[in-house]
């Protein structure tokens, strides 16, 4: 029968032999799925890094060499009225994890296509 166990004592119910071989399956596709999880993290940081390293070469080749290339004040030893971008940068992020938070979502899940 193709070395699957098949039960034929009561439908629904699962022989010992019928859940090994369930385990062999699950035990695969979690290797499957560990692979394709740390081979995408390693992509998606190879990826990051080569962004980054690219943005830094052409901003330096640019001679934008200052961390306030946009003229922002920045930093929080500013007042929130002195450094207005900066802090609604930060106000607009910390709003949208609690807004993910309270809704309950899988913040993983949304990054996820379909």
């Amino acid at each position: 029968m193709g070395g699957h166990a098949v039960s034929l004592s009561h439908p629904g119910v699962q022989t010992n032999a019928v859940a090994v071989v369930h385990a062999a399956a699950a035990a695969a596709e979690l290797r499957r799925i560990n692979w394709e999880t740390w081979s995408g993290m390693f992509y998606s940081d190879v990826t990051a890094y080569c962004i980054i390293l690219a943005t830094a070469v052409t901003l330096h080749v640019s001679g934008v060499t200052n961390a306030e290339a946009m003229e922002w004040q920045w930093g929080l030893e500013r007042r929130a009225s002195d450094a207005r971008a900066f802090y609604g940068v930060i106000a607009v992020s910390v709003l949208g994890a609690l807004a993910v938070l309270v809704m309950g979502a899988a913040a993983v899940r949304m990054l996820m296509p379909g």
